[in-house]
């Protein structure tokens, strides 16, 4: 088997039919296999996928795992050389694993591209990253700058994968510590296109009416790291970062509005 793809899913039955199809259609030369690791859904989602894709691997967890360690449960159970990651309401483009499969090598660990994201409370959308100029190669500073990937975007060779450990066991902001992780032994290669589709929307865990305060609970884990690892510039970075999050009086709804805040206070 080439690829893996894993999606952590919780309680979208119908969103994630939607995920798996776009994995379906795939122009692509190379085998795909597709595990689903559901979260403890209540909704009959593990029942939804199994009726509709007979095909697909489903792995259920007895719950409230978070994204995070249920892709990790999905990478112990891959039989793919690379594995790529798509959440349950995004979806990929027809030209997404291809794409990302054929920029990988012995030296390259990591490849990514953009994703269009739709925010559907404002209708309003945007890029992420929001140029084409994002960076290749050796990323660690520029990912102590912002979080330019999302994992619905991004392929990992699975060595690179767990040299780094997987995925932390955080509920908000482990992909962002996990791709800093992955900088330290991984580089990564950058495509300028689009390749993914994303949704936020109110039960986006991006999107939230305590986002401020999962913002806050997630740098001061990331500040601690740093601490503890003797990363001066990476804890000073986060203890930045914080303070910002904490003493800020802006109203913030989604990590897009905080995003926009920390460019307009020129932190990013």
């Amino acid at each position: 088997m080439d690829i893996t793809c894993i999606i952590p899913v919780l309680n979208r039955s119908q969103l994630v039919l939607e995920a798996i199809k776009s994995v379906l259609k795939q122009e692509c030369r190379h085998d795909i296999e597709i595990i689903v690791v559901d979260d403890g859904s209540t909704d009959g989602t593990p029942e939804a996928v199994r009726a509709s894709f007979p095909e697909v691997r489903v792995i259920e967890t007895r719950g409230s795992l978070g994204p995070g360690r249920a892709r990790n449960i999905g990478a112990e159970h891959a039989s793919g050389n690379v594995l790529m990651f798509l959440d349950s309401d995004d979806q990929w483009l027809p030209h997404h694993a291809e794409t990302l499969y054929s920029m990988l090598t012995e030296d390259t660990g990591v490849s990514y591209g953009i994703t269009h994201t739709t925010d559907s409370s404002s209708g309003e959308a945007f890029l992420i990253p929001d140029d084409d100029s994002a960076p290749s190669g050796k990323c660690r500073s520029h990912l102590l700058r912002w979080c330019f990937l999302v994992p619905s975007a991004v392929a990992v060779r699975s060595e690179a994968f767990h040299k780094a450990g997987g995925f932390p066991h955080m509920w908000f902001g482990e992909d962002w510590m996990f791709f800093m992780r992955l900088s330290r032994t991984s580089e990564f290669a950058f495509e300028p296109q689009i390749i993914t589709k994303r949704l936020l929307h109110r039960e986006s865990l991006c999107a939230s009416e305590n986002i401020r305060a999962k913002i806050a609970a997630m740098l001061k884990s990331f500040y601690r790291e740093a601490l503890e690892e003797s990363d001066q510039a990476a804890y000073q970075r986060f203890l930045t970062l914080y303070r910002h999050a904490t003493s800020a009086g802006e109203q913030w709804n989604t990590v897009q509005d905080w995003y926009m805040s920390l460019r307009k206070h020129g932190l990013v």
